[in-house]
Order: structure tokens, then sequence, then C-alpha cells
């Protein structure tokens, strides 16, 4: 995400502009009329470990959106899904919040967080044999959103567990594909990080600025 100054903001004829600072130039983004622009490069991560450049787009943050899911909507190719039920699985909605947690990992949790909480203030998402399981805590507000703290568990509490590198505050997005745990912040798509459910290792951890999503199968 590279934020677009005034000076960097063209009109061509009856157009505007973003002006990059490599001299490029991308669509200005219209809609909102609020918000502050950025332009967006969107990458995608490959077998090898590099990244590929697969588009530049016009978003804006503040803008009541989340820029890195919008500026590819038209390169998912979604078959069928709709932009809001891919963006479901990034909440805690499709997590299964409020599951039985049990004792010795609220426990753990308590521990790790230094803070007194109970089973109603945590929810286990249990996502299959063989993989590791996602702790965290939830709160209330238009639904049940997954908040810190956020930790991936072995089937027992016992067992050693990884404390997502996510910021203290804010709500969070979970979203897995097959093994992987995908979790950035709720709001913004922002910092993602990505988890190997069945080694329980981090595979990914982006700086802020950062933005992604899964992609569905298909692609």
């Amino acid at each position: 995400m590279q934020r677009v100054s005034k000076d960097q903001i063209v009109t061509e004829g009856t157009k505007r502009v973003y002006r990059m600072k490599d001299g490029r130039k991308v669509a200005a983004l219209t809609n909102p009329d609020w918000g502050v622009p950025y332009i967006c490069s969107v990458l995608e991560l490959q077998q090898d470990g590099g990244w590929r450049q697969i588009a530049v787009r016009a978003t804006k943050d503040d803008a009541g959106e989340t820029p890195g899911v919008s500026v590819v909507d038209d390169l998912r190719k979604e078959n069928g899904v709709s932009s809001d039920k891919l963006l479901e699985s990034y909440t805690c909605k499709s997590a299964q919040c409020r599951n039985d947690v049990p004792a010795a990992f609220v426990e753990l949790a308590a521990h790790k967080t230094n803070h007194k909480l109970t089973d109603d203030d945590l929810s286990l998402w249990r996502v299959g044999d063989g993989l590791h399981s996602i702790l965290f805590g939830t709160i209330a507000g238009d639904q049940l959103h997954a908040v810190a703290p956020i930790l991936i568990v072995g089937a027992e509490a016992s067992a050693p567990t990884l404390d997502l590198p996510l910021n203290t505050s804010g709500q969070y997005g979970l979203g897995v594909n097959d093994r992987y745990l995908l979790a950035a912040e709720e709001r913004s798509g922002a910092h993602p990080v990505v988890i190997d459910l069945r080694s329980g290792h981090l595979l990914l951890d982006t700086p802020n600025g950062a933005f992604a999503t899964w992609m569905p199968v298909g692609f």
C-alpha cells in the first residue's frame, strides 16, 4: 500500500489519475468520495516463496472498506461465491465461536495474557484431525468477533503453543484454507499472518501496510 499525496493526484481531460513514484499512472478511485487515497500493488505468493505482481489498483483506506479484498474482486473468479461470503471467512461467525472451552485451555490463555479469563471470554476452533486448534478471545458487537489472545494449540493444553504476532487490541479475521490459517485485522485486512496448522509453525508474517486474502479453489 502506497499512500497517495496531493501532488500525485492529477487530472487528465475529464479523468483523475494517481501518478506513481516511478511515473506510472493508475485511474483514481472516485467512489466513495471520502477516505485516504492509496495505490495497492496486488502480489501473489508463489510456490517457490517468491512474489508475483498481478495488478496495481487504486483504493482507499479509512473509508469503511477492506482495501486488500476490494482491489482483487475481479481477480478472484469466485465461481458463484459472493464477496460477502468470502469476507465471512475472516470473521468469528464462521470460526464456530462460543464452543465449550476446556478449563485447561482457559488457564493457558489466562496465563499467556496475565488476565483473568473464563470460558465465556474464549472460543476454541477445532479445525480437523491432525491439525492444531485455534484458541481465541471473543467480543460481541454486530456479531461475535475474534480478538486477542489468538493462540495455536495442540490437543493438550500443556502442548507447545504459538501466540500469533498480532497487535494486542482490535478485531481479527480468521480464514482456514486446507491446513493453513490466515489471520488479519478484521476491519482493514492488514498485517496478515499464515500458520501451518499441521506443524503449528508460523509461515508468513507480513509488515504493516500489507493485506492478504485467500483465493478460492479454481482461481
